[in-house]
């Protein structure tokens, strides 16, 4: 049997609860899973367990599936929540989905279950790299500001091919006298920083730089 995520179902019916994880083990899987019925059981499982996925039903005897996905949100999760619905009211789903529901289908359609679960948890992994590699690079980027901003050295760097300034060093305004954001703005003026006998090589190379030629320094 294949792994398969942490499942909550908010449904009320035993039944049809049985019927979802029958489809989820026809197809070599083997969830946990746990059923809710009702706003306080629903937040009560967000808090003690780590989820991966929300099957809900639309209509529920004391419930709703927009009540369902407004909790989540206020649990501040991003989870995949997805409408699993023995009928399906097409003003509801569509309010869910604007909401933020990932999918919607009918209970007569359980073959789409799986392959819609299997996206969703492919596109919240991605999400989550994607989060992941933007924290690295925020944390960088600080450890970057901290360095710099101790010492006397001017530097900064530039995008040729896009002739933007990505980065200036805090001691080009202590050393030169100028201000970093009219750099920023004008990335060109950093020619003003050169002697004057070597800018005309310097806007020479900066040309070579886009055409991939190697250039003398």
């Amino acid at each position: 049997m294949k792994n398969f995520p942490q499942v909550l179902i908010v449904d009320d019916s035993e039944d049809d609860t049985r019927l979802l994880v029958g489809e989820l083990c026809r197809n070599g899987y083997e969830p946990y899973h746990e059923r809710v019925d009702c706003a306080e059981a629903m937040d009560c499982a967000l808090k003690a367990k780590k989820w991966d996925v929300v099957l809900s039903e639309c209509v529920l005897l004391n419930f709703s599936g927009i009540s369902a996905l407004r909790i989540l949100r206020e649990n501040g999760l991003d989870l995949p929540f997805i409408l699993v619905s023995r009928k399906i009211d097409e003003e509801a789903a569509v309010q869910l989905m604007r909401a933020g529901a990932c999918d919607y289908f009918a209970k007569e359609s359980l073959k789409r279950l799986v392959p819609a679960i299997e996206r969703e948890l492919q596109k919240a992994e991605g999400h989550q790299r994607r989060e992941k590699a933007e924290d690295l690079l925020r944390k960088s980027e600080e450890r970057l500001r901290l360095i710099t901003g101790t010492i006397d050295e001017v530097f900064w760097i530039f995008d040729v091919e896009i002739e933007r300034m990505l980065y200036i060093s805090p001691g080009y305004e202590r050393v030169w006298g100028y201000s970093r954001l009219s750099l920023y703005k004008e990335p060109q003026s950093f020619i003003e920083a050169v002697h004057p006998e070597d800018r005309d090589q310097m806007l020479f190379n900066l040309k070579l730089q886009k055409t991939g030629k190697p250039y003398d320094h």
